[in-house]
């Protein structure tokens, strides 16, 4: 019975660790999509606005302060890669890269450019 009852408890605090585990996973995968799809209406606003908007930004060295990720913008793509996610996002063309650090966003003769400070 003794046996019985510890192979029961262990079997349940497994299950939920299991099910903390995948929550903390499905929260960071939720954190990263927030942060691309920000970065990309970030761009997409650029893009419709008139000549001459200008807006900084600031990209953090980690999501949520801890979720390492690379960034970069490649033929009209938005790519974040973590170490378990990648997010993937059509933007409008660019001239520059994002970085982590203050980014400026600017609209100059209908092109959406990126500098970075």
């Amino acid at each position: 019975l003794i046996g019985f009852l510890f192979i029961f408890s262990l079997s349940i605090i497994v299950a939920a660790g299991m099910q903390m585990k995948e929550f903390s996973d499905n929260k960071r995968t939720e954190t990263i999509l927030d942060f691309g799809d920000s970065l990309k209406k970030e761009i997409d606003l650029a893009s419709v606005v008139k000549n001459g908007y200008m807006r900084e930004i600031y990209l953090p060295d980690k999501i949520d302060s801890s979720i390492n990720y690379t960034i970069m913008t490649k033929n009209s793509t938005l790519i974040i890669n973590t170490e378990n996610y990648e997010f993937v996002a059509i933007i409008t063309k660019t001239q520059g890269n994002l970085t982590k650090g203050f980014n400026t966003i600017k609209k100059v003769n209908n092109l959406v450019i990126i500098q970075n400070d």
